[in-house]
């Protein structure tokens, strides 16, 4: 929108420079980014990035959840890549489960 580009460090002590930069230059992969330095990601409205230094584990993950309100009571299988940062935890949703195992595998390759 308007030009304006604000990617704010997931956590406060892992800045990467240019993250602008990187940013146009990632891999899209569903609603997240995978550049050469950092997974971008949008949480609660705002952008978030997450640098590859700063990744302990990436593990994907497909789950079963029950849907009763607009699947007419049924399970739905969701795809998510669980990464483990220090000290924290980010699950990051993917529409299916190549694009999970293709996150993962450009993470381990990063870190």
């Amino acid at each position: 929108m308007f030009g304006f580009f604000n990617a704010t460090p997931y956590l406060e002590e892992e800045i990467i420079e240019d993250c602008k930069s990187d940013y146009k230059e990632a891999e899209k992969c569903g609603d997240v980014r995978l550049s050469k330095k950092a997974v971008y990601f949008h949480h609660d409205g705002t952008l978030y990035y997450l640098p590859y230094e700063a990744i302990e584990e990436a593990l994907p993950m497909e789950l079963n959840e029950h849907h009763s309100c607009c699947s007419g009571d049924s399970t739905m299988k969701v795809y998510k890549l669980l990464i483990k940062a220090v000290g924290q935890n980010v699950s990051l949703e993917f529409p299916s489960a190549e694009d999970s195992e293709r996150a993962s595998e450009i993470i381990k390759n990063n870190t």
